[in-house]
């Protein structure tokens, strides 16, 4: 809005808004993510498996991270038994391989 002061020159008012600044609701971090492709898709994919979150990507995204993390876990279990499976399996089969003294026999060629 224009006026003309007391010389004839024109003056613009500039409409200030207050700005009201409340109180965070958390005292957590909080994270920014940008929205690349490869995160859209799986914001689509997402709202495929979760379709009552459909168009809330801040509940989405914390459900994807959640059964990202559960993922994970559960491959880590797995790997884990797997791993206890296979030494159980070949435990004691080098038995008898290396007889009693075979430390001693080995120090031998060892220089003094």
């Amino acid at each position: 809005m224009a006026r003309l002061d007391q010389l004839g020159r024109s003056v613009v008012l500039h409409l200030t808004v207050p700005v009201l600044h409340l109180a965070m609701p958390t005292n957590r971090r909080r994270h920014a993510i940008t929205e690349t492709d490869d995160i859209k898709t799986a914001l689509a994919t997402a709202e495929q498996r979760w379709p009552d979150l459909a168009g809330e990507p801040g509940p989405l995204l914390r459900r994807l991270i959640l059964a990202g993390s559960q993922a994970i876990e559960r491959e880590h279990l797995h790997a884990s038994t797997r791993r206890a499976a296979d030494i159980e399996a070949t435990k004691g089969a080098l038995a008898g391989v290396y007889g009693p003294d075979y430390l001693a026999q080995l120090r031998e060629d060892w220089p003094a």
